[in-house]
């Protein structure tokens, strides 16, 4: 599979990478796959900007909220939530998703 950011943009999902090793683009790719597959779960990575790669820049605005992944994002964590590892493990990357999607889950309920 192949990140066709396009796509994901039409799902509401922006995602941004320049200069990623193979380890971060596989991992963020098999993620996304994995995702893909349960029909409900794209929606968990809806209104997020995703970022990474030893060369990516800041979008000038994010849609939603800003998510820096892997080690070579680091530089931008108080841009946003950061997620480390070199490269991070997908189910970190689940957890950290999951982990949102409960809390805002919790706030629509009071």
């Amino acid at each position: 599979m192949k990140l066709e950011f396009k796509t994901f943009r039409k799902k509401g999902i922006e995602i941004y990478e320049k200069g990623a090793c193979s380890g971060c683009r596989n991992t963020v790719t098999s993620f996304i796959a994995n995702i893909e597959k349960n029909e409900d779960r794209p929606e968990l990575l809806k209104g997020y900007t995703l970022i990474f790669g030893q060369n990516v820049k800041l979008p000038d605005k994010c849609k939603g909220k800003l998510v820096n992944i892997g080690l070579c994002t680091r530089k931008f964590r108080g841009k946003g939530e950061y997620i480390p590892g070199c490269p991070p493990h997908p189910q970190d990357i689940l957890d950290f998703f999951e982990k949102r999607d409960k809390s805002s889950q919790k706030s629509a309920k009071k």
